[in-house]
């Protein structure tokens, strides 16, 4: 019985390793690490937002929709 649960952990721990890949990109997937736009540079794992929008729920936004219920 204790064979049995040694050979149950070692196939878990060999299965769990070989699944461990890590993926590499090649030179030409990789981005670029600096992109330059007018006003800001955008460094490599930063994300590009658009403009901010208005906040919809604004205390103004919200009585404007509860007065046009009525």
């Amino acid at each position: 019985m204790k064979k049995l649960s040694v050979l149950i952990s070692a196939l878990a721990l060999l299965a769990i390793l070989s699944a461990c890949n890590k993926d590499e990109l090649l030179p030409s997937q990789m981005p670029p690490e600096e992109i330059s736009t007018e006003n800001y540079i955008i460094k490599e794992g930063q994300m590009l937002l658009g403009e901010q929008l208005k906040n919809p729920y604004s205390v103004e936004n919200m009585k404007i929709a509860y007065e046009s219920t009525e």
